[in-house]
């Protein structure tokens, strides 16, 4: 990138040097009289009649008027090599810059008027353009050169006058003093004009207030009685919410009483009918403080708090009835079903039992688990124990002890579980032996691919010597692997073959990364061979590009010295050294 940037450069400064030398070049040097016709595009006789015109206005007026016509501007702009032949040549006097270039290039088909600064007050760039569109154009066109450069030059004759430049100064100051005087009439008329706007603008900005006040005094009074009837609309709301609060918590009240009236009923000797009573006189007096609060239709916040917290009270009682009666229903559900589901549940394990018997029969050398008779008998006390608990959580019930039946209830759920439990682990230890006998059964399939893959990386020449002498005992390992010696013990077989894959897909995994390791070598070896080119031949180009720049260096200090001798010669002209800052047009035909 470096070496990018260091051409670029050079080049840059060889264009810039070719093209300073080569432009200064293209400036050529004047004949010593106004009208120089190096396009030859001009007629000598009619030449010499332009020079002959402008020279006398010259002599008049002192103003320079200066015409060059050029085969080509050489891939410059006309506005660019127009400002600096005019500067180069100092068209007008010195201290006047009352001097005028006409530029023709032929090839081109392109004119500038350029205009000194002592000239702009009277040649404005918009009137050149039209002169020179007038004139240009339209003779330019059939060919004939001499007539719109003599129009064009006789109408900014006519426009400047045949005064002398100090007579011109004079009635330009005159021109400007009147123009001084009409400026500040017209100040007058324009400080009395905004005088009287203003105090129009005054008066109307008055009364428009005086109206805004007034409209605002009728806002705020509309606002105000708004305010008034939004306070009586928030107060009306408020008491219809509070007689929709007492409302509610009746209706509540009625539906609560009556739902624990019926439970009283079927559960006379229940317990918790008590805890119920005492949270419904609390319902009740927040109800009477309710009341209270809307009859004075103060604090309507307490209201709906109380109205939540009474509401909270009633679905305490009805919950807890609703859950009581549902545990009551279940308890007797399970009281009639208990000998049904312990006859169930022994006829299940006796299943379990005989598929176990069996499944140690077909694998004899699976161990047989010496707490399994323990299980067994853990079992069948957690059947009694399920049997007893149904019996006490109904003896509870009926002694209306519901808590106490609760717990018994879920301890007798409990135990039942646990029976539930081993009948699921009978069933899954059965599926278990039966899957590794079936994984067995297809381990030639499972083991192929991974013997290939073993035996392939074994012969890469990018593997370690260990590496491939512990894959070649892998696959000795893996071909020597008999699953049929496991037919007893499906379990143990299962869990050697896969210990015996683990191992080989960890050394063949070794052997993948090695290869990977070496392939990463050598690709840095390579990056390092291309950097070292590299940089032999970023140093080669330096070395050109240093000759190159002294080359360069030498043939601008011989340009050089030859610009200061062309301009040596040019300052010998009859030009007056005039400048100009750009002002004037150009166009085209």
């Amino acid at each position: 990138m470096k070496n990018k940037f260091t051409k670029i450069k050079l080049l840059l400064v060889t264009f810039l040097l070719f093209s300073i030398s080569s432009f200064s070049q293209d400036i050529p040097k004047h004949n010593g009289t106004l009208v120089n016709d190096f396009a030859n595009i001009i007629p000598d006789d009619q030449e010499s009649n332009l020079r002959k015109m402008v020279k006398d206005y010259e002599n008049k007026t002192s103003i320079q008027m200066c015409v060059v016509t050029i085969a080509s501007l050489e891939g410059s702009s006309v506005e660019d090599y127009a400002n600096t032949l005019f500067k180069t040549w100092g068209i007008g006097q010195k201290e006047l810059n009352n001097g005028l270039l006409v530029l023709v290039s032929l090839n081109d088909k392109k004119w500038r008027i350029e205009v000194g600064y002592g000239l702009e007050e009277w040649i404005t760039d918009s009137y050149s353009k039209s002169v020179g569109e007038i004139n240009f154009k339209p003779n330019f066109r059939k060919g004939d050169y001499y007539a719109g450069i003599n129009m064009a030059l006789k109408s900014f004759m006519s426009s400047l006058g045949d005064n002398g430049w100090a007579q011109r100064q004079e009635l330009l100051a005159i021109k400007k003093k009147q123009n001084d005087e009409e400026f500040y009439v017209l100040m007058g008329w324009i400080c009395f004009f905004v005088f009287v706007v203003t105090l129009t603008i005054f008066g109307i900005f008055s009364y428009k207030r005086k109206q805004e006040e007034e409209r605002r005094m009728l806002e705020l009074i509309q606002e105000r009685k708004r305010v008034q009837e939004e306070l009586e609309r928030k107060r009306l709301a408020k008491i219809k919410e509070a007689e929709e609060a007492i409302e509610l918590v009746n209706k509540k009240l009625d539906h609560t009483k009556k739902t624990l009236n019926s439970f009283k009923e079927k559960y006379k000797n229940c317990e918790e009918i008590n805890s119920y009573n005492l949270e419904l006189n609390k319902a009740e007096k927040q109800i009477e403080k309710m009341i209270q609060f809307k009859s004075f239709e103060k604090d309507y916040l307490s209201i709906i708090a109380l109205k939540d917290s009474t509401i909270s009270s009633f679905n305490l009682i009805e919950d807890g009835i609703h859950s009581n009666t549902k545990l009551f229903q279940e308890i007797n559900q399970d009281f009639k079903n208990v000998d049904s589901v312990i006859l169930d549940k022994k006829m299940t394990l006796n299943g379990v039992e005989k598929t176990l018997l069996k499944l140690h029969e077909s694998y004899s050398e699976i161990s047989k688990d010496s707490s399994e008779s323990s299980l067994r008998l853990n079992v069948e006390k957690h059947l009694k124990d399920f049997h007893l608990n149904i019996l006490g959580a109904k003896h509870f019930i009926d002694e209306g002890k519901f808590s106490k039946a609760e717990s018994t209830y879920f301890e007798a759920e409990k135990q039942l579980s646990i029976v539930d439990n081993y009948i699921k682990n009978a069933s899954s230890f059965e599926q278990k032996v039966k899957a590794a006998a079936s994984y067995l059964s297809q381990s030639k399939q499972t083991l192929v691919p991974i013997i290939s893959l073993a035996n392939k990386l074994s012969t890469n020449g990018d593997v370690s010597s260990a590496t491939k002498s512990n894959l070649k005992s892998k696959i000795q390992s893996i071909e020597n692997f008999n699953p049929e010696s496991y037919s007893k013990n499906p379990l143990i077989g299962q869990k050697s073959l896969i210990d015996l894959i683990n191992e080989a897909e960890q050394t063949i995994s070794k052997a993948k990364r090695e290869i990977s390791n070496v392939e990463d070598e050598r690709k840095r070896e390579e990056e390092e061979k291309r950097r070292k080119k590299r940089r032999e031949e970023e140093e080669e180009e330096s070395r050109r590009n240093s000759y190159l720049a002294s080359s360069i260096s030498s043939s601008y200090s011989s340009s050089s010295d030859y610009d200061s001798s062309s301009s040596s010669s040019d300052s010998s002209s009859s030009f007056g050294g005039g400048d100009s800052g750009g002002g004037g047009s150009s166009g085209d035909w």
